[in-house]
């Protein structure tokens, strides 16, 4: 029986490398996927590793063809190899059934939100970000170059995370977007979905932003319906954050306290998060953010850089064992200060990306 370290290891290493292409993995992948719609590059291969920790595979992405891992089948039983030798056993997370239904506007319900890991919903409710207009852009970025729906109606929204919920009552659902150019920072649009999701449900909901300027913009959300908010450094070395983000990181850090600050007075502790892109920045900085975060009771999220085709392409992905060791410490940090892991809402509650809620359990 291979024990909770190890599989651990095996977890960091595949969401680094993810898999290389095998029929098993395209199978998979196609069935778990009917419309092949990305909102991010989590939209891999979604398994439980050894029947026990939930792990999204990155899949179909040019870096992993130089993974050594793949996805191979000995008779009915599905295996993680790595060069070619049996190391784990996975399970397939089925793709929901709603998948396949349409809104009332003819829009198939799987292009409209996903499904990752177990028990999470993701939607972008539009596919942009204003500073691809200037050139600006997050260099990690790929928003502005995938295609999708580019914009969700609020109808569509609300009548496909309905239709999930009433399938799966343990769903909840994560809403994202680019940013504006506007004092709110993009943040007001999401008010109109989170209402027309509030009136036909009490689903969880988080929502990623950049922090606005007046923080009522907070408060309105949460009057709304919202639980919980994503929002992200990125990079914590301020020079770094500069280079990587020329749009965002002029957004000041003292934006990012007060709103982490403003969502625990409004929702208690640990409803902010904020993800850190192992990979982008030295290993002794995002440590020093991962002890600032969880001191002003947000849970840092750090997950590892991958290729996926933009401004920073020419970097591979990070170590491994780097991703487990920060990991590791952000588990901890978080435990220690009481943090628990059925309090945590959106992607951070999922735990298929990432490793700091493994961490916390095993």
């Amino acid at each position: 029986m291979i024990c909770k370290k190890d599989l651990l290891d095996i977890k960091s290493e595949i969401l680094c490398w993810g898999v290389r292409h095998s029929e098993v993995a395209e199978e998979i992948y196609s069935l778990q996927h009917p419309t092949d719609h990305r909102r991010t590059g989590n939209a891999g291969i979604h398994t439980l590793l050894d029947d026990s920790i939930v792990l999204n595979i990155i899949y179909g992405e040019k870096f992993c063809e130089t993974s050594p891992y793949s996805i191979e089948k000995a008779g009915e039983k599905v295996l993680l190899a790595k060069y070619g030798k049996p190391v784990a056993n996975i399970s397939m997370i089925r793709a929901p059934e709603w998948y396949s239904k349409k809104t009332s506007d003819g829009t198939t319900m799987a292009d409209i939100v996903l499904q990752e890991g177990e028990n999470t919903l993701i939607a972008g409710i539009w596919n942009n970000c204003c500073y691809f207009q200037k050139n600006l852009q997050c260099k990690f970025c790929t928003l502005g170059y995938r295609k999708g729906v580019e914009w969700k109606t609020v109808g569509q929204l609300a009548q496909t995370v309905a239709a999930a919920y009433e399938e799966n009552p343990d769903y909840y659902l994560h809403l994202t977007g680019g940013n504006t150019f506007t004092p709110d920072h993009g943040i007001k649009y999401y008010e109109k979905y989170v209402k027309a999701v509030r009136a036909e449900s009490d689903i969880p909901i988080s929502i990623e932003i950049s922090p606005p300027d007046d923080l009522k913009c907070i408060d309105d959300l949460v009057s709304a319906g919202a639980c919980g908010f994503s929002i992200n450094m990125e990079v914590w070395d301020e020079k770094r954050r500069k280079e990587i983000c020329p749009g965002k990181s002029q957004i000041k850090r003292e934006l990012y306290y007060a709103a982490w600050e403003r969502t625990s007075e409004l929702l208690g502790k640990f409803k902010a998060s904020s993800v850190m892109i192992v990979g982008l920045d030295a290993p002794e900085n995002i440590e020093t953010g991962i002890k600032e975060m969880v001191a002003h009771n947000v849970k840092p999220v750090l997950i590892p850089y991958r290729p996926f085709g933009s401004a920073l392409s020419g970097i591979g992905p990070p170590d491994p064992g780097v991703l487990g060791r920060l990991s590791e410490i952000a588990g901890a940090a978080l435990k220690k200060a009481g943090a628990k892991t059925k309090e945590f809402v959106g992607c951070e509650r999922c735990g298929a990306c990432t490793l700091e809620k493994d961490f916390m359990k095993y």
